[in-house]
């Protein structure tokens, strides 16, 4: 959410080879399931389903993560970390995001944003939606490679970030025991116990101000 990125849509400069490994596979037909599900999806839920399509056409992972909203889940997820440059190309702005999910139709999606010691989210289900904000705690380590990408197997509705660098990072990850307003006035116990999540790394190349917008609002164009 705090990636400044180019007005235009552009194909990044990596590009997916003719043959796919099983895993580029899974993220190709997870791109063509999750797209076939925002029609008739709630506007909230259409924004998190593009960012997950996103997330999947640089080529992150899926994982599975354990958290406690009320109660513990293991979700499917897809993580990255979100970089914003100076114009020297040094970083000076992170956070890291994660989207995950329930079961194959998606019936609860959690959108969790970590920026230094804060966690702040929203899941949404079948059911209904809530917000998180809680402390939470995350570090990085360095993964060498460059991200495959899917970009030119992405569904043709959906608008994709232009200028970002795409390696690889992987992010430990906590937030403790603590009780959260879930879905007002409805409190729970919130928890992300340790755990290392492989995903992504998107590095915003700098872009005149006038024609930078941010990612929360190409997901939800």
């Amino acid at each position: 959410m705090l990636v400044v990125i180019g007005a235009a849509p552009t194909i990044v400069s990596c590009s997916s080879s003719a043959t796919l490994s099983p895993e580029q596979r899974d993220n190709v037909a997870l791109m063509a399931h999750f797209d076939s599900l925002r029609p008739t999806a709630s506007p909230d839920r259409q924004g998190e389903i593009g960012a997950l399509i996103i997330f999947l056409a640089f080529g992150a992972q899926v994982q599975h993560v354990t958290v406690t909203v009320g109660s513990p889940v293991q979700y499917s997820a897809v993580a990255a970390l979100e970089v914003g440059d100076d114009t020297a190309g040094n970083p000076v702005d992170s956070a890291y995001e994660l989207i995950g999910w329930s079961n194959d139709s998606a019936h609860t999606i959690l959108e969790l944003l970590l920026a230094d010691t804060s966690v702040s989210g929203e899941w949404t289900s079948d059911q209904g939606f809530g917000f998180i904000a809680a402390q939470g705690a995350w570090s990085v380590t360095h993964t060498p490679g460059a991200c495959v990408s899917l970009v030119d197997r992405v569904p043709p509705d959906v608008s994709l970030p232009s200028h970002e660098r795409c390696t690889m990072a992987t992010v430990t990850v906590t937030a403790p025991d603590q009780t959260v307003a879930i879905d007002f006035p409805r409190t729970g116990l919130f928890n992300i116990p340790t755990q290392s999540v492989p995903g992504i790394r998107l590095d915003a190349r700098p872009t005149p101000p006038e024609f930078s917008f941010d990612m929360a609002k190409v997901r939800r164009r």
